[in-house]
């Protein structure tokens, strides 16, 4: 199942242990927040702004906006 899939259907459990998973092979935590929002941005020139908006809620797993314990 791809990122977006994921996220579309409320999988945020696999969807944080999928950006663990990243992180652990060595892909820049910078990197991977930045393709969250460059998928956030297509998602918004597409019109498909519920789609942005869940991605916005994984977008923030990595930031200080998620409690202690689901922050990625």
């Amino acid at each position: 199942m791809e990122l977006l899939d994921l996220i579309a259907n409320k999988h945020y459990d696999k969807t944080r242990r999928l950006l663990i998973e990243e992180l652990e092979r060595g892909t820049p935590r910078e990197d991977l927040y930045q393709e969250l929002l460059d998928l956030m941005r297509d998602l918004r020139e597409e019109g498909r702004e519920a789609e942005e908006e869940e991605v916005a809620e994984v977008a923030d797993l990595m930031t200080d906006w998620a409690l202690p314990q689901f922050r990625v």
